[in-house]
């Protein structure tokens, strides 16, 4: 009688248990595509090239690019359209820099939200 009282409990603790992480997982899986996201990354990051990809999963559908030297000066500027759900590389030729120099992406999506990465060119 009492192992059948205990396999019930444990039972019954681990269905709520599965409910209440289902919910929760359900509830921010919501969270996140209702209000959306986009990111921006290197294609190749261990690499000395300076080319990105701007990923898309936002409303937002116009993003602006600027390549930032160590202090702040604009080297290259663009914009691109990129609809939801698409992703964007974006090519930039070979530049003359300086070794060791720290070089900058910063991206704007629709909202003003700025996202930036950055290499150090050796």
């Amino acid at each position: 009688m009492s192992e059948k009282k205990i396999i019930i409990i444990i039972s019954i603790f681990i269905l709520m248990t599965f409910s209440a992480l289902s919910w929760r997982e359900m509830k921010l899986q919501t969270g996140t595509y209702r209000n959306g996201w986009w990111g921006v990354y290197f294609n190749d990051p261990k690499g000395t090239g300076l080319d990105f990809t701007i990923e898309n999963e936002s409303k937002a559908q116009k993003f602006s690019w600027k390549v930032l030297s160590e202090d702040g000066n604009a080297i290259l500027q663009g914009s691109e359209n990129i609809g939801s759900g698409e992703k964007k590389e974006i090519s930039l030729s070979p530049m003359n820099t300086p070794g060791n120099q720290k070089v900058t992406i910063e991206v704007s999506g629709n909202n003003d939200e700025k996202k930036d990465i950055y290499k150090i060119l050796k």
